[in-house]
């Protein structure tokens, strides 16, 4: 096994010496100006774009009074539970909190995704 990994170790270090010995030629021209350049106007999507932005506001807004009613019942009937019902109810409020966090986490990622490409 030592024997392997030795060999293994002195390949990869001539690769990577061959590979840093490599050095590609680059022929750029020198007569041009950087002040001259002008690049072309960006389009972030348009109307696409717009759609996009009202969808993920309109699931957050959605996701954000479903999720506060939701745990306003399921709070109101642990209080007036008893023991028994207690118990189920906080068997039942972790897929009620993996759900909510991953409603807020996936609309908020994608706003900020949106919100880097506009």
């Amino acid at each position: 096994m030592k024997k392997i990994m030795k060999r293994f170790i002195k390949i990869f270090i001539v690769l990577l010496l061959c590979f840093m010995i490599y050095i590609p030629k680059i022929y750029a021209d020198p007569i041009v100006n950087a002040d001259d350049y002008k690049p072309p106007a960006i389009n972030n999507g348009g109307k696409l774009a717009d759609i996009g932005n009202v969808l993920i506001g309109g699931i957050q807004l959605v996701g954000s009074i479903i999720s506060v009613v939701v745990l306003i019942i399921l709070g109101i009937k642990y209080m007036m539970g008893s023991a028994e019902e207690k118990a189920e109810y906080k068997e039942s409020m972790m897929p009620y909190l993996i759900g909510a966090v991953m409603l807020f986490a996936i609309t908020n990622l994608l706003a900020i995704i949106s919100a880097l490409f506009n």
